[in-house]
């Protein structure tokens, strides 16, 4: 996945809905959950659930994985896939 935002000072770990369909798999299963988000051109926008996804960082052999708990968002003509925190890293 490319296009990734690392923000510090976000809270949770962001991703679209465009990109979550793209890397669903047969057993990615999206916990419903409702959280409103504030902060996407100071509107609140309503999450569509919560998935936990694998997440490399860095390149073989020097890498690291980690599972990361992301909200699914759709954010449609977001010039990014994919929002994560600083714990993510």
């Amino acid at each position: 996945m490319r296009r990734i935002l690392v923000d510090t000072w976000s809270s949770v770990a962001i991703i679209t809905t465009q990109t979550f369909n793209i890397l669903k798999r047969e057993n990615t299963k999206l916990e419903h959950i409702k959280t409103p988000l504030i902060g996407f051109g100071e509107n609140e926008v309503e999450d569509m659930g919560k998935v936990i996804l694998e997440v490399m960082l860095g390149e073989f052999p020097k890498c690291a994985i980690n599972e990361v708990d992301f909200l699914v968002v759709n954010l449609p003509h977001y010039a990014y896939n994919a929002i994560v925190d600083s714990p993510c890293l």
